[in-house]
């Protein structure tokens, strides 16, 4: 005997629409190019959007738990691209997902960055660009930008794996190859 299972229209139809909003919350949920921002760093300089206009952007950057990795990717990505004569054409945005910190954890949060203010990194209090680019938690993130904006490469790791930093630096260096170098004359 078969037993089988049957829906009213109305739950049947409201099943069916709370599926494809669902669907279509998580296929639209990551952003596809940079998103606007304003952020300070731990110096509380403020840096946005607008800054990275016609350049290739890299960010790189975790929550917390991810942040033991972020310097072995950052020193090896920049290692391998220092030759590149457009090198100095890519905006770096160092990133940290502060979301987590409590309030009154903020002040010590702040301590623990990078004293040196040419190694400043941006600090997201409520995570905005983790949360639109939809961040691995306790991984390096990284995401490669063209020149106009759009993502070309988003990739996330732990501990430095050879084809992921390929990758990588193939990308950064492909968008560089589209950025006009900006040097003085001799």
């Amino acid at each position: 005997m078969k037993t089988q299972l049957r829906m009213s229209k109305p739950l049947t139809g409201l099943l069916i629409s709370w599926l494809l909003v669902t669907v279509a919350s998580v296929c639209a949920a990551a952003e596809s190019t940079l998103i606007e921002f304003s952020l300070k760093d731990q110096f509380d300089t403020v840096h946005t959007r607008s800054e990275t206009a016609g350049k290739t952007v890299f960010i790189l950057g975790s929550d917390g738990d991810g942040s033991e990795f972020n310097d072995p990717w950052g020193e090896t990505i920049n290692e391998r691209l220092a030759d590149h004569p457009n090198y100095s054409q890519l905006h770096q945005l160092p990133y940290a997902d502060l979301r987590s910190v409590p309030f009154f954890a903020k002040g010590f949060a702040r301590g623990m960055m990078p004293e040196e203010p040419e190694n400043w990194v941006l600090m997201d209090w409520k995570g905005r660009i983790a949360k639109a680019y939809e961040f691995r938690d306790g991984a390096t993130n990284m995401l490669v930008f063209a020149p106009d904006g759009t993502l070309t490469l988003q990739v996330a790791g732990t501990q430095l794996d050879e084809a992921v930093l390929d990758a990588v630096v193939d990308e950064l260096s492909r968008q560089l190859d589209k950025t006009e170098a900006t040097r003085e004359p001799l």
